[in-house]
C-alpha cells in the first residue's frame, strides 16, 4: 500500500453535485445507475503535495493506482479511460 492523497477534486461532466468523502482519502460515494452516473464523465483532480517523496530507485516506487471500487457490484459494460495532464513522467527528486 502506498501513499493516499488528499484534497482531490471530483467533477462530473453534466455539473451534478457528488457525494464526496471528506477524509483523507480521494473518494467518490453512490456511484451507481441509480444516482444518475449511467454515460457521466467523472474527472479526478489528484493534487501531489509538495513534501511527496517514493522510492525512485526502485523500478515501481513512484506509481500511483487508482482503484474503481463498487461495492454492490457491475452489472453492465463500462469504458475506462484514464489521461494526465501535463507531462507524463515518473516522478524523481
Amino acid at each position: 500500500v502506498g501513499p493516499f492523497f488528499a484534497g482531490c477534486t471530483f467533477n462530473r461532466d453534466d455539473g451534478a453535485p457528488l457525494d464526496v468523502d471528506p477524509g483523507d482519502i480521494c473518494q467518490l460515494n453512490n456511484v451507481e445507475g441509480a444516482t444518475g452516473y449511467n454515460g457521466r464523465l467523472i474527472s479526478i483532480e489528484v493534487p501531489i503535495a509538495p513534501d511527496y517523496t517514493c522510492a525512485h530507485t526502485v523500478a515501481t516506487g513512484c506509481w500511483v493506482k487508482v482503484r474503481a471500487s463498487f461495492p454492490g457490484g457491475v452489472a453492465d459494460t463500462t469504458t475506462w479511460a484514464a489521461t494526465m495532464n501535463g507531462d507524463p513522467v515518473r516522478l524523481v527528486e
